[in-house]
């Protein structure tokens, strides 16, 4: 009997989640939730490897209002913000690296923030990433799997958006 592996990665991008009120344009917490519940799901029904793949923008932190100078200090308030805001999307994300999926981020030019230790430690904080167990990954700009995937945000290639110095980050 021959059983076949399957291998399923899901690729989103743009959701741009901030902190409600006007300048929040995401507004599917449930849909959303509910699409990340079937993943798990249809993750744990079969053999093989399951994969979410965020490419760029899934947080947008300039569409946060917060106050503090210090760069790093504004980020973890506004990133407390966006996850209080959408606790449904969080704990979605948090129920999929719970049951093994594995959760890829690579951070796009409206949450580039996410590339600072601190803020990327608190981030995983609230998926519950410290869990045994929890598969969440960070992509610097490129997602590469090969045989199956080649995938960037594309900042990188628009002269307002891209970071120069983005490959001496890391």
């Amino acid at each position: 009997m021959t059983v076949a592996v399957v291998e399923r990665t899901v690729v989103i991008s743009d959701l741009h989640m901030a902190a409600g009120g006007r300048r929040d344009d995401f507004c599917a917490d449930a849909a959303f939730s509910g699409f990340l519940d079937d993943l798990r799901r249809r993750a744990g029904e079969g053999a093989g490897r399951t994969r979410l793949v965020v490419l760029g923008d899934l947080l947008d932190f300039g569409r946060v209002p917060a106050q503090p100078r210090d760069p790093c200090a504004r980020a973890l308030l506004r990133l407390e913000r966006i996850a209080e805001t959408h606790p449904d999307v969080f704990a979605a994300v948090g129920r999929l690296l719970a049951a093994g999926v594995e959760v890829v981020v690579v951070p796009g030019n409206h949450d580039m923030e996410l590339m600072d230790a601190r803020v990327w430690r608190a981030f995983a904080e609230l998926l519950g990433a410290d869990r045994a167990g929890a598969r969440l990954r960070f992509e610097l700009w490129i997602v590469r799997l090969p045989g199956l995937l080649y995938a960037e945000h594309g900042q990188q290639h628009h002269d307002v958006n891209r970071i120069p110095a983005l490959l001496d980050a890391h």
